[in-house]
């Protein structure tokens, strides 16, 4: 249950360009917490303006388990339908993952995709008292390590905020979080989406070789950065070689093999060490 002054309901739709246009979602109403040992009602409205008839599937799991699924069969597309969820005496998690399938319709819930997106949300900020919240509201959204990536500021006028976030070009893997405030309140509500299609940006490998005392041995440096500046982690293979090594063999003269080694990473984004050649 929620116990702080103000609670927040996020409806996240994500809108993918460069692909084929995705169907509307259904309007979704939740309740401003998930109470236990009570009813909580969820009304989910089709958009589709011909009267047709569909099915809605509601499904709520936590970390471990489904908890609730129901499915209304044949039901007008012009009319809301009300979900009783009623939470046990189970665990008691404090998050739940809910997702809303109406046919006909895309399915509302944490996706999995990759840049570039536009990602649009529109949140109901209640006070514990089930009453609209007015004030200033802010917007983070923080990619999987915590980082800060935009910060907006949305007023709250006894209605639906709606803001979106246009994301980077270059995604990290993982989960991303958007996390919603009000201005005056310490109290943070969050929802999150994963990344699982990324791409790397190019980066540079600078490579120094120094000469040692020693024929048979050099010194050899690497050392990788993005075009951001940012380092790059990750293993080095060395293969040396002489331009001049060859070998015979019964069937003529070929080139020796290179020899390699595997260098891993010692420190971030450089690594030195003495190798044979």
């Amino acid at each position: 249950m929620c116990s702080s002054a103000i609670c927040f309901i996020f409806i996240l739709i994500f809108l993918a360009f460069g692909h084929a246009t995705s169907q509307a979602s259904p309007f979704v109403l939740f309740p401003p917490a998930l109470y236990f040992d009570s009813s909580n009602y969820i009304y989910v409205t089709p958009v589709i303006r011909d009267i047709q008839y569909v099915n809605i599937t509601l499904s709520i799991s936590d970390s471990e388990q489904n908890v609730y699924n129901q499915a209304l069969l044949n039901r007008p597309s012009t009319e809301t339908s009300k979900f009783d969820v009623r939470l046990g005496r189970g665990s008691r998690p404090i998050k739940y993952f809910i997702e809303i399938y109406v046919s006909g319709h895309d399915t509302l819930h944490s996706t999995i995709f990759g840049a570039p997106n536009v990602l649009n949300i529109r949140a109901l900020p209640l006070t514990h008292q089930d009453e609209l919240y007015e004030g200033d509201v802010e917007f983070q959204l923080l990619d999987p390590k915590g980082f800060k990536i935009f910060n907006k500021v949305s007023k709250a006028d006894n209605r639906f905020i709606a803001t979106s976030f246009t994301l980077p070009p270059y995604l990290r893997f993982g989960e991303w979080k958007v996390v919603s405030f009000a201005k005056d309140s310490a109290v943070k509500f969050h929802t999150v989406f994963y990344v699982n299609d990324y791409v790397l940006p190019k980066y540079r490998v600078f490579l120094t070789v120094e000469a040692t005392k020693s024929p048979l041995i050099v010194k050899a440096s690497v050392f990788a950065r993005f075009a951001h500046g940012n380092v790059v982690n990750g293993d080095v293979t060395l293969r040396c070689s002489l331009i001049s090594s060859r070998e015979t063999t019964n069937v003529g003269v070929r080139s020796a093999p290179p020899s390699s080694k595997k260098l891993v990473s010692a420190q971030v984004g450089f690594y030195n060490e003495y190798t044979n050649t």
